[in-house]
Formats: C-alpha cells, structure tokens, sequence
C-alpha cells in the first residue's frame, strides 16, 4: 500500500505497550499498527484481520461513529449496518456487521476484493441460517433461470421482478390467477379479485389471500342464506311481488317529508299558530330577483310537502309542494294506489302507518342483507362456486406457497450478505483505521470530491448542512476552509461543501469567488464562495503576512499624508491663482508680493530641499558602504533578515504542524478518537497546484533579478571606494 511519506509512518509490530511497560489482555499480541500524524490505527490487510475487531478496544479504534449520509459510500449498507435506525454508525454495530458477515461465510478473505458477488460455495450452511440463506441464494438463480450457476450476484437479488414474476409461489401467501393450473380455480380467482378484491404480491400481480377466499366464500354462504330467507317468507316481504323493489324505492324517496307533513299537522290542530308559521316561513322575495331559478328551488326544498292543515289528510291533487311534485305522483302509483288497488287521492295518518307497516318486512329483509358484495356474480354462479369444492383448493395453494416464505425471505438477507461482502471490508477501513485518507491514489469516505479555483485542485471537501454550524466547531482546528455554495449545472439542486486549503496562499481567495466542483460520480457543480474560515496555510504566507500587513499599515499611512498633501498645496494653488487674477484685473503689470514659502514658490523650494536633503543621505549611505567589506555588508543583511524571519517562520511552523482534521470531521457529525494531523507531504497532496508539461518555457522571476541587482550594487559601491 503506497502511502503519503512511508517513512513518517511506521509500521508497529509489536502490540501497544501501556505507560507501565504491560501488554493488554484483550488485544492479540498479532495486532500490527501504523503510526498516522498523531493516531497509532490498526493495520487491516486482509479479511482475516476482521477477525481482530472484537478484541480491538474501542478507545483504538479512530472512529467511534459516522453519520450515515453524506458519504461517498453505499447508503443502503450503511442502513443495514445501523440497526438501531438513529442515522449514525457506531462500535458496536460495525462489530455485529462484522460478525454477521463472518459466520455466514466459509472464508473471510475474498471481503477484502470487494466483489460484489459471492460464491456459493463460500456461503456456510452448517447453521440453520447460513443454510437458508444458501438455499434461497439458489432459488434466486433458479427464478432467474440459471440453476447451473455457481454465484449470486448483487443484481440478482435486486431484480426482484424477475425473481418473483416468474413463479409460481413466491412465499408471500398471494396467489394469482396465472398461478393456478385447473382453468375452474383460475375463474374462482378472478371472481374473487372482482368482487371482494385482492392483494399484490411480491411480483407485482393481483393475487387473493387466505384472508380474501375466507372472506369470499363467507359472502357466499350469507348471500344465499340471505336469499333462502326471502324465499321463505315470499308472501308476507315481497307484498307487490316483483315490483316491491321499485315501490320500497318510491317509499323511502318521499318518506321523511310524509313523515314530517303528519307531524306537522298535528301541532296546526292543536294551535292555529302553527299553522301559520309552517305554511308562510320567513323569507325576502325580493333577494329571488338576482338568480332565481337557484333561489326559489332552496326555498320550496325547505318548505313542506304539501299545504298544513288542521285536519291530518295528505292529498295528492291539490297543495303539493312544486319541489316534491313528481316524487309525490310516483309515491301514489307505485304504493297508494297498489295498496289500496284504487286511484286515491288522499291519505290519512291511519293510512300512512299501513303503508309503513306493510313495507316492514320488506325493509327489515333488506337491512339484514349480507354477503352482496358477491351478488353480482348472480344466484347461479354463486351456488355453483359453494357446490364445486374448490375452496379446498385455493387454501391448499395458499399454505404451499406460504411453505417457501422463510426461504423466499432471506432473499433480503442474501442481498444483505452481498452487500457486506463488497463494502464492509472497505468500510472498517475509513472507520477502525483510516487508510485511504493517507493513500496517495485513494480518497477516504468523507472526501466528497474535488474543487477546482485559483489555479489549484482541493481534494479535501466534505458536505456540510450549515456553514455557521459546522465553522463554530471546526474553527478550532487551524485549517483554512473555503464554504462554497454548489449548484447544479443542469439542475437546480443546491449543496455545500466545506473546502480545505492546505498549501499555497490566500491571496485571491475571497467570498465570492467562483470555482467547478466534481463530485466522486463525475458529475460538475457550479461552485460559489460564501464563507471562509482563515487560519495560516503555508510557512510561506506565514513569514509573509507581517510584512504584508505592515506594507498595508505604511501603504495606508502614506495615502492618508499625500491625500493631505495634496489637497493644501490645491489650496495653496487655487489662492496663487485668483491672487493673479485680481492683480491682472487692477491693472499691475508687476505685482509685488513676498513671498513666505506659500504658493508656487513655496512649494518648488520644499521639493528643492527635500531632494538635497535625500541626495545627501545616498551619499552618506555610499560612501559609509565603501569603506566596508562585501562580506560584512552580506552577513548584515542575512543576520538582519534571521532575526526578522526566524520568530514568525517557528510560529507558523508550530501552528501548521496543529492543524487537525478530526475537528472538521466532528463539525460534520464523526465521533473522532484522537487527532489527525495534516504534515506537509499531504498537505501538498490535498491542495494541487496546475502541473506544466514537460519542456515549457518560464519567464524569470522578477524578485530573481531584484536580488542580483542588489548584490552588483553593493559590489559596484565597494569597488568605487
């Protein structure tokens, strides 16, 4: 494994000693660690050495948990491996992971391929549930026609509509009506689903349950015996014969208004006032002139059916309501009428409770109706149904492919298996050990990609929810983080990532600034600076920044004196001008004016003087120069510039070397052990500068030709003296 700076990382192969010289009992003395930046982290090689993590104590391990999304990992595993569903992974439930894995397979050192399809002969069936998952990882391969094959592959267990369509039993109790073979079962099925309905089963048809046939051929049995009833006692429930229906309909449409019409009339022949107050309800007529159609239906729908009177008679021919007209007409022919086999014009109370006493049998037969979810199927399709004995049948099928359901559903469990298989090897690596991180061509779980800005790749992003959030957190770790905002190139959807800079300077790095971010998967993002945490990226910039900051001081010192400067002498200027003006205007051909070091004047000698007094200092400087050795002056200026590098230069050196990544990894929700710190080899490999092609031309540097300059003045001046 080629990792960053091989040699600044020790490979440990003896056991981790305590303070007082004695090895841990809980930790294989076969145990071999490598030393990290900061973190001694268990060295996993090969799938034997999942075997170790039992005995591993946590408090070595360097991750203690990791959230389960915004990983470049398989989010489906990560959810297996959480059993507990809180959205983090931790300890233990990458130990149980583990040991799952490893009991159900014969082998443990293909974990460490990461394959994604597994052997079957790999599988250990010498338990119980090693058998059943080897024996549905068959069935997977015999439903998708390859019982000849010697492995199982992830996309095997995923097509789930291949496995399950195209079987006869699935296991999940579900019966279709392809799945049966006797044309007559087949019917049965289909009058089930039309009629009481059915479930979907695991290859997305239709099916019946044994919840459904129960169902089903319960409505049967209540339908007839509901029918035999009537049959029974035809006489007395089925008064108008054949027609009974329709009358029964006609009664129920018309009976609460009847009902209430009767009432109604019995108050009126206790109190006139009654009678005044139902026939004329309060109302403004004149809101009927807008919509009136609308307006006059609600009000004669509130009205009574017919006129109140004293006297309780109900008559058809005269004061019925307009609104309940045609129900009234259908009302006496197809009940008054029949009953009393005569046109009759008008009923009384008496009359109306024998309509309701005759149609009493009828009603009750009718509410006790049970089973008419089947009555569709007809009288004689249901009794051939109840006679043909095909129930046994259907529940037979049932409880045969319910047989299978334990072996059907460790379909789950394979699917499970090969996902541990593939990942979980690769996983203990960025959570027991962090290897990847420090690998040269690899990149660790967290990286989420590679930002691309100011000339140079960060390699170092990870996916933030709050940049407010997460910068209050890993602020303490003394790296320079750039918050960029990504957008879809394409899409709308919007991210953010927290950028590490790890080499080079901060010169043109600012809020708003734009880069391209390419994710793990390839796919390019708009990216936007919206935040950036500061803290020293280089010993460089470190040096650097005084005299940066001092330059600024003196810079901004020397606008504000010139800006002063200049607006006196415009003033001085102005003031000389009009002065000549008004001299020009009176006529004085020579103006006589003295002159005290103001206007023009004033300001051609201060220059004057100011050149003199500067033409001396060099000449003082030269000739002092002159009369000392070149050596001298070269160990003067080296000492000079140690005493004014060296302070800063060890600052930021003790500053750098603190820098530690598991505070941006705890701000993002890890559980971090001890401290990763970033040295230098990697630094440089987390922040890439543009690499030139072989052969290309460079310009010399100007800082280059500043120092040479230098040098042949001070050998000039000496040389002169």
């Amino acid at each position: 494994m080629e990792l960053v700076n091989q040699e600044s990382f020790p490979i440990i192969i003896q056991p981790v000693m305590h303070s007082d010289g004695s090895t841990s009992s809980s930790i294989d003395p076969d145990l071999r660690f490598w030393k990290a930046e900061g973190m001694r982290q268990l060295r996993i090689q090969s799938g034997e050495d999942l075997k170790l993590l039992k005995a591993l104590d946590p408090k070595l391990w360097v991750v203690l948990s990791c959230p389960t999304h915004g990983l470049e990992f398989d989010e489906t595993t990560l959810r297996l491996i959480d059993t507990d569903g809180d959205g983090r992974i931790k300890c233990q439930e990458m130990i149980d992971a583990v040991e799952w894995a490893l009991g159900m397979l014969n082998s443990c050192e293909s974990l460490s391929l990461g394959q994604d399809s597994i052997a079957l002969s790999l599988i250990n069936d010498s338990h119980e549930e090693g058998a059943r998952l080897l024996q549905s990882a068959r069935r997977i391969l015999i439903n998708h026609g390859k019982p000849e094959a010697v492995e199982v592959s992830l996309a095997d267990t995923l097509d789930t509509a291949s496995i399950f369509s195209a079987v006869k039993y699935n296991g999940d109790g579900i019966i279709p009506p392809q799945a049966a073979e006797n044309r007559e079962v087949r019917q049965i099925i289909e009058d089930i689903l039309n009629t009481v309905g059915g479930e979907t089963d695991r290859g997305g048809a239709k099916g019946v349950s044994s919840e459904g046939v129960e169902r089903f051929f319960d409505s049967l049995k209540n339908y007839c015996d509901w029918i035999k009833r009537e049959e029974a006692s035809k006489r007395e429930i089925m008064v108008f014969g054949e027609d009974t229906a329709v009358a029964f309909e006609s009664f129920k449409a018309i009976a609460c208004r009847i009902e209430e019409f009767f009432a109604k009339s019995r108050l009126a022949s206790f109190d006139n006032r009654a009678m005044a107050a139902f026939n004329s309800p309060k109302s403004d007529f004149s809101s009927f002139d807008s919509n009136p159609i609308a307006k006059i239906n609600d009000f004669l729908r509130d009205c009574p059916l017919s006129r109140i009177k004293a006297e309780s008679r109900l008559s058809f021919s005269e004061g019925i309501n307009p609104f309940y007209e045609e129900l009234a007409r259908d009302f006496r022919n197809q009940v008054v009428n029949r009953l009393w086999n005569s046109d009759k014009s008008e009923i009384s109370l008496e009359d109306w409770k024998k309509i309701k006493t005759t149609f009493a049998p009828y009603a009750e037969w009718v509410d006790s109706k049970s089973g008419d979810e089947v009555e569709k199927l007809g009288l004689d399709r249901i009794e051939a149904i109840q006679a043909s004995g095909h129930r046994e049948i259907l529940e037979g099928m049932i409880a045969e492919d319910r047989a299978i359901a334990a072996e059907i559903d460790a379909v789950a469990e394979v699917e499970k298996l090969i996902r541990f298989h593939r990942d979980l090897f690769r996983l203990a690596n960025n959570f027991v050990a962090l290897p990847d991180f420090y690998h040269l061509r690899k990149k660790a779980i967290f990286q989420a990609g590679t930002l691309t800005m100011d000339g140079r790749d960060f390699n170092l992003c990870l996916y933030v929810e709050d940049a407010g959030r997460h910068a209050a957190i890993s602020r303490q770790a003394g790296i320079y983080l750039l918050y960029c905002e990504l957008k879809g190139q394409v899409t709308e959807e919007k991210r953010l990532v927290a950028a590490a800079v790890t080499s080079g300077t901060s010169n043109r790095l600012a809020v708003g600034k734009n880069g391209l971010f390419r994710d793990r998967q390839g796919k390019d993002w708009e990216a936007t600076v919206v935040k950036i945490e500061s803290h020293p990226i280089g010993v460089r910039e470190a040096i650097i920044g005084p005299f940066k900051r001092l330059g600024q001081l003196i810079a901004a010192q020397i606008e504000k004196i010139s800006s002063t400067r200049e607006k006196a002498f415009q003033g001085k200027l102005t003031d000389g001008i009009s002065a000549v003006d008004k001299n020009v205007s009176a006529g004085s051909a020579s103006p006589t004016t003295t002159s005290t070091g103001g206007g023009m004047g004033g300001v051609l000698a201060g220059g004057g003087v100011a050149i003199a007094a500067l033409s001396s200092s060099f000449a003082f400087i030269t000739s002092t120069l002159s009369n000392v050795d070149v050596g001298t002056i070269l160990y003067t200026a080296v000492v000079f510039l140690m005493f004014i590098l060296m302070p800063p230069a060890i600052l930021s050196l003790l500053k750098l070397r603190k820098r530690d990544l598991s505070l941006v990894l705890e701000a993002c929700g890890w559980a971090i052990n001890g401290p990763m710190r970033l040295n230098f080899t990697l630094s440089r490999m987390l922040t890439r500068h543009g690499v030139y092609p072989d052969g290309h031309k460079r310009g010399v540097r100007w800082w280059v030709l500043g120092l040479l300059a230098g040098v042949l003045l001070i050998v000039y001046l000496r040389n002169r003296g």
